[in-house]
């Protein structure tokens, strides 16, 4: 599992942004921007391989096509410039930031060693507070599958979640008003909401292949949804991904 090395002076003083890649691209392209001294976040899941003469465990992206980079928005010439980056997230030609707290989150479960996976995106939900165990402050959206609870984190601007499988008793059901991103509420809401961020929000989101992509479309977002989607049916067995 990656988590990026601050090697920039004053690094942390700018947003976590995510870049896209292209398909398979994204371990080279952290290791290009590491080089040049940016501080790269691409967590990564085990999973195994099966062929008929051999069993191959690999790291996979838990955001495949995907990225996370510090770096300041009003200066992504180098970052666009490096091989395998199709283009930074946002809205138009602005970029917009991942929220820190998603960021946070997404730390804690790699460094947590627990065995997350790619999984369905979900906004809505039971909202619980991790207390107990090494996610504790966590918080995220718990669900049930096949009688097993998981807690479900989600990066709101990419519409992508993980999910790690957890014992009920480390959790805590959080108050039905607890405070959100101003993104997430958004994009719960939904575009006939009058909340003041979904007309900035709505078209964007849906005029680029409704997720949060600036431009690009075809193969790599269908290969990125079957990912999701089969490791959601295997996540319970344990079984890989291909």
């Amino acid at each position: 599992m990656t988590s990026g090395i601050d090697t920039i002076p004053g690094t942390n003083g700018f947003p976590w942004l995510a870049v896209q890649t292209r398909s398979r691209y994204e371990n080279f392209a952290a290791s290009h921007l590491r080089g040049i001294g940016y501080q790269v976040f691409l967590p990564t899941y085990k999973c195994r391989r099966h062929w008929s003469d051999r069993v191959k465990e690999s790291d996979l992206p838990l955001f495949p096509g995907y990225l996370f980079c510090r770096f300041n928005p009003s200066n992504r010439l180098p970052i666009l410039t490096t091989p395998g980056v199709i283009q930074v997230v946002g809205i138009g030609k602005k970029p917009v930031p991942v929220d820190d707290s998603e960021i946070t989150a997404i730390q804690t479960l790699v460094r947590s060693g627990l065995p997350g996976r790619p999984w369905a995106f979900s906004h809505v939900g039971q909202r619980v507070r991790v207390e107990r165990g090494p996610l504790t402050g966590v918080e995220g959206i718990l669900t049930g599958f096949r009688g097993r609870q998981r807690l479900v984190l989600s990066v709101t601007l990419l519409q992508r979640s993980v999910a790690v499988e957890v014992d009920g008793a480390w959790v805590k059901v959080m108050p039905s008003g607890s405070p959100a991103t101003a993104l997430s509420a958004a994009v719960a809401a939904g575009p006939n909401s009058s909340r003041s961020l979904w007309p900035h929000l709505s078209q964007p989101y849906h005029r680029v292949a409704n997720v949060v992509q600036v431009s690009y479309r075809g193969k790599q977002q269908d290969e990125a949804q079957m990912t999701g989607t089969r490791a959601q049916a295997k996540f319970d067995q344990g079984e890989s991904t291909t």
